[in-house]
């Protein structure tokens, strides 16, 4: 859910009818970092990692998402790690780490795509 910034004076009275509040008085510097923790998560929300698997044998790692298995794996030949989601490659990259993170990233932005 993306949240417009003219849209946090009516989610400030939410909250405060939430926390049961008088909308008409000031709100003290404990109650805007409350609110302001709140808002945070609101407007953008965490979205888990994806959870590796691995097979030794190959130097495989996969991940499966609702947007299909991404897969990192070791290429003797470039001697480099390559990423893919389903079979579309998503680069090649020094280390594994940099492949899941390439992979994390792609995943991330669908999902937001999907929040948008």
């Amino acid at each position: 859910m993306k949240t417009e910034p003219t849209e946090a004076g009516d989610m400030l009275y939410k909250f405060a009818e939430m926390r049961g509040w008088d909308k008409n008085k000031l709100i003290g510097w404990s109650e805007a970092a409350d609110f302001a923790d709140w808002f945070a998560n609101q407007s953008s929300p965490k979205i888990k990692p994806l959870e590796w698997n691995s097979s030794h044998e190959d130097y495989t790692h996969w991940a499966k998402s609702n947007f299909g298995t991404y897969c990192v794996q070791y290429d003797v030949q470039s001697k480099k790690w390559l990423a893919f989601r389903r079979i579309n490659q998503i680069g090649k990259f020094e280390t594994e780490q940099e492949g899941k993170q390439a992979c994390q990233g792609n995943y991330e932005c669908r999902v937001k795509e999907c929040l948008e």
